[in-house]
C-alpha cells in the first residue's frame, strides 16, 4: 500500500461539493392526479372507482380516502354515488343543485 503525500504531511484532502441541482419543474401542461379525478368526476355519467385508479395509479381505498378527505372536506364539493349494473359511479353535483 503506497502512502499519499497528504498522507506523509498529515494533511486531509476535502472531499469534492457536487453542484447544488436544480429543482425538477413540471411543465405546465401536465396535469395533476388531483385535476384529473376532478375531470372525470364532472362528467354528467361520472367515473367508477375503477377508471379513478386508472387515470391515478391508486388503489381503490386511496381513491375513496381522497373523494372524502380532499374533495368533500377540504375543497367541499358535494359528491353524488349511484350505483346501476352492480357498479358505483361518483360524480359533482352542480353547485347550485346541492343547495
Amino acid at each position: 500500500m503506497e502512502i499519499t503525500e497528504h498522507q506523509q504531511r498529515g494533511t486531509r484532502i476535502k472531499p469534492a461539493i457536487p453542484p447544488k441541482l436544480k429543482p425538477m419543474r413540471h411543465s405546465a401542461t401536465k396535469t395533476t392526479k388531483s385535476e384529473r379525478i376532478t375531470v372525470l368526476l364532472r362528467r354528467t355519467k361520472g367515473a367508477s372507482i375503477k377508471e379513478l385508479m386508472n387515470a391515478t395509479g391508486w388503489q381503490h381505498h386511496s381513491v375513496r380516502g381522497f373523494l372524502s378527505g380532499t374533495l368533500v372536506k377540504q375543497k367541499g364539493l358535494k359528491i353524488a354515488s349511484d350505483k346501476a349494473n352492480g357498479e358505483r359511479r361518483y360524480r359533482v353535483i352542480a353547485a347550485e343543485l346541492a343547495s
